[in-house]
């Protein structure tokens, strides 16, 4: 499985980034997972006062909700020890040719075998990210970034330059 961090500030086009690259994969029939991780520490998926939500209240740490078209696995309990390795591990189980990351940069940023890109608004922006995020493959502009380098790095373009981080991301 091959895993892509997509790093960057609020609003600097990852998820854009992301949601072009899952496409183009799924359409070459490629299976693809994504990772968000989300930083609101009251954050919920699970909705108050519905039976999954009940259950949860209830005392149940794992709850399972099966719908015909979608399988939703609610975990509670304290995240800050999961590990990069036990996330990774749900998408093998899965048998996930390709996983987009967005968010957990620090865990990931470093870790060997991980493709990176940055997405960025200005030069200043993509400067400031390269010297914590070590060896992008390319910086994605979603603002008005001149030059086709930044740093020696190829700076590409949405939806334009695809084909280009199709080819870089593998």
């Amino acid at each position: 499985m091959k895993i892509i961090v997509f790093l960057g500030y609020s609003n600097s086009g990852k998820t854009y980034a992301i949601v072009s690259v899952v496409k183009e994969l799924s359409r070459r029939g490629m299976r693809v997972g994504t990772l968000k991780h989300i930083h609101e520490p009251d954050f919920t998926i699970d909705t108050e006062g519905k039976d999954t939500w009940r259950h949860a209240s209830a005392g149940a740490s794992t709850v399972v909700a099966l719908a015909p078209k979608e399988l939703t696995i609610i975990e509670k309990g304290d995240t800050t020890l999961t590990t990069i390795d036990d996330l990774v591990g749900i998408f093998r189980k899965r048998r996930i040719d390709y996983l987009m990351v967005e968010g957990l940069y620090r865990r990931l940023s470093r870790r060997r075998g991980v493709v990176r890109v940055l997405c960025a608004r200005t030069k200043a922006e993509a400067l400031e990210l390269l010297k914590v995020h070590p060896r992008p493959v390319c910086v994605i502009s979603s603002g008005g970034i001149g030059g086709p380098l930044i740093e020696g790095l190829p700076l590409l373009r949405l939806p334009g330059d695809l084909d280009r981080l199709m080819e870089l991301i593998g």
